[in-house]
């Protein structure tokens, strides 16, 4: 078999004995793996190598007490053919009634072809690329070899980029056109894969897009507007709007990040940016019953200054000399959990809010599932119910401005970037003092340019790492919890 395309979802690879299996008797080799392509009356079959190998079920199907989700403390999903939403080391899993479940695969064949020498699948997951794209499954075709099933369509050969001939009169080479494009009849010696404006995705086939404005390039897959099916986003380059590309973007937009490491909230509130560089409203005293309040700095941003009643380099009424201390800034764990500060409206107000912790989960692409745990370090005017305004380098000063003054900067600058919402860039970053860059480039690379993305949220215990940078700790946080 000179060439075999497998179209499956990946499984985790379960090792293989050193001993002899049932296929070695046909001539074939024990797969390594387990994904199952082909059964027929000797047993399943797998394809590795672009060779026909056989699967051992005693090794691939072992009978097993307990679900291997249970000692992650998650339960086996009921249903074996729940949607896969996130595959990691251990498996992968899906939600049932609002929870995170293990799935048990069931090994069943995913062909119905009697040659081994091709076969045809329900669903068109032929990836064009290294690039991870979650497709939409199209309505199954039966296909007759050599042709396949593939976007819709019966082909065989390799994707073809749109406009790119598929067919016609003594044509020998391939019939596949890529997704969100079909194979259509120009006359009889041409075939042109040209876009299919019903395929559940559209790839980005023109320098511009549909409507003449430029395609969106990822990460900035952030949906701004949806106008009758086609979607909108930002583009910071050009200051406009750009159009989002279905198929370079379907893995961003439709990203989950799996089970979180904090408890998913069900209060619904909305998330904002901010850095002024003023005295965090925490850091007054008598705002609520703690350890201390919030560390504040002097103009250097490090230097801590111990007389709390210091006035805020944002009043106008005195020489202020109190400002947010730097080390005060988000920063990523891992690529599905950060942690930072923020300024927050919370019902009861500061007395309840200032210095507690909260998890938000992210719930709009492309960051829908990732978490972060804030403390809250302040308050505002400008700060809504249930919305936390993060503390970003670079977010957008508000309706305050110590950063001017603070670092140098031109007069009238309103810090870096634009009054609300700050710097359109992460290349802006590069412009910032060294002790905020990281912070700055992390709107970037963890919320991956998600514009004040809505979220979840749900009081926790506050971790040591931000306590340990503000030095406040609420004296009835163990009762709260």
């Amino acid at each position: 078999m000179n060439k075999f395309t497998i179209i499956a979802i990946v499984s985790a690879l379960v090792g293989m004995t050193k001993a002899e299996c049932w296929s070695e008797k046909e001539g074939y080799p024990c797969c390594t793996g387990c994904d199952v392509v082909y059964e027929d009356a000797s047993g399943k079959w797998g394809v590795e190598g672009d060779n026909w190998c056989g699967i051992e079920d005693s090794v691939c199907n072992p009978q097993e007490d307990t679900c291997w989700s249970e000692p992650l403390g998650y339960s086996c999903c009921a249903d074996s053919n729940a949607p896969v939403l996130f595959t990691d080391d251990s498996g992968k899993w899906s939600v049932e009634n609002g929870e995170w479940c293990g799935i048990v695969e069931s090994n069943e064949p995913t062909t119905t072809s009697k040659d081994k020498s091709k076969t045809t699948t329900t669903t068109s997951k032929k990836p064009t690329s290294t690039q991870t794209v979650l497709y939409p499954e199209y309505e199954k075709i039966e296909c007759t070899p050599p042709d396949e099933f593939s976007y819709g369509q019966c082909c065989h050969g390799e994707d073809i980029e749109a406009y790119g001939k598929c067919g016609g009169k003594d044509w020998t080479g391939s019939t596949c056109c890529m997704v969100g494009t079909k194979c259509n009849e120009i006359n009889e010696w041409v075939s042109l894969c040209e876009p299919d404006p019903t395929a559940p995705i559209r790839p980005a086939v023109h320098p511009v897009g549909v409507h003449g404005k430029p395609w969106c390039k990822p990460p900035n897959c952030v949906v701004t507007e949806d106008q009758m099916g086609y979607r909108w986003g930002y583009d910071p380059i050009s200051d406009s709007g750009c159009e989002i590309p279905e198929y370079e973007c379907y893995d961003l937009i439709n990203k989950t990040w799996g089970p979180q490491e904090y408890p998913v909230g069900t209060t619904k509130g909305k998330t904002t940016r901010y850095y002024d560089c003023c005295k965090p409203s925490c850091s007054w005293p008598g705002k609520a019953e703690v350890t201390q309040p919030v560390r504040q700095c002097s103009i250097d941003g490090k230097t801590l200054l111990t007389d709390f009643s210091a006035p805020s380099a944002c009043q106008t009424d005195v020489e202020g000399i109190s400002h947010m201390c730097e080390a005060q800034q988000p920063w990523a764990v891992s690529d599905v959990l950060s942690y930072g500060f923020a300024a927050a409206a919370l019902p009861g107000g500061e007395s309840l809010s200032c210095c507690a912790c909260y998890a938000l989960t992210f719930s709009d692409p492309p960051i829908r599932g990732k978490q972060m745990v804030v403390q809250v370090t302040n308050t505002g005017s400008d700060v809504g119910s249930n919305q936390f305004d993060i503390q970003i380098p670079g977010g957008g000063v508000g309706i305050f401005d110590a950063c001017t003054n603070m670092y140098g900067l031109p007069a009238g600058s309103n810090g870096w970037g634009d009054k609300y919402g700050g710097i359109r860039s992460i290349e802006d970053c590069d412009t910032f003092p060294e002790a905020l860059q990281a912070g700055c480039r992390w709107r970037f690379e963890f919320l991956l340019g998600a514009d004040n993305p809505n979220m979840t949220f749900v009081e926790v215990e506050c971790p040591k790492v931000l306590t340990d940078i503000t030095g406040c700790i609420r004296k009835d946080a163990k009762q709260r919890k």
